[in-house]
């Protein structure tokens, strides 16, 4: 059931507040998994030092693992993800919708560039 709600399967009958309830007492959900949730999100820190931001590629070639797990972190969101983690992530400056992300960045440019030329016509 972790593992359907970890994909994002609604109808896994563990909830976020169960799974953190769990998490809480130390439960591990699978000890033979290879990278743990914190051992990810440490990975998501590292990569936040090194290039300033969380926005990981889809395509990364140094860490694909990392590069899907944030895929899926994405796809879970506030709804499916407990608050613990959403809240690690969001403190981190995790970028929820990179399409969001992108127009907002493509807006303050535009801005900066009315600003400097007078006209929004960018040729």
């Amino acid at each position: 059931d972790y593992r359907r709600l970890e994909l994002g399967d609604t109808s896994s009958p563990l909830t976020p507040e169960r799974v953190q309830r769990l998490e809480s007492i130390g439960f591990q959900w699978d000890p033979h998994r290879k990278n743990s949730w914190k051992e990810m999100y440490k990975r998501l820190h590292t990569y936040k030092n090194e290039h300033g931001d969380c926005l990981v590629p889809s395509d990364y070639p140094p860490d694909q693992e990392l590069a899907k797990w944030c895929q899926v972190q994405r796809g879970l969101g506030k709804k499916k993800l407990t608050s613990e983690r959403f809240n690690l992530l969001k403190d981190l400056g995790f970028i929820w919708s990179k399409q969001s992300h992108v127009w907002k960045q493509r807006i303050e440019q535009l801005k900066m560039y009315y600003a400097e030329h007078g006209h929004a016509k960018v040729g």
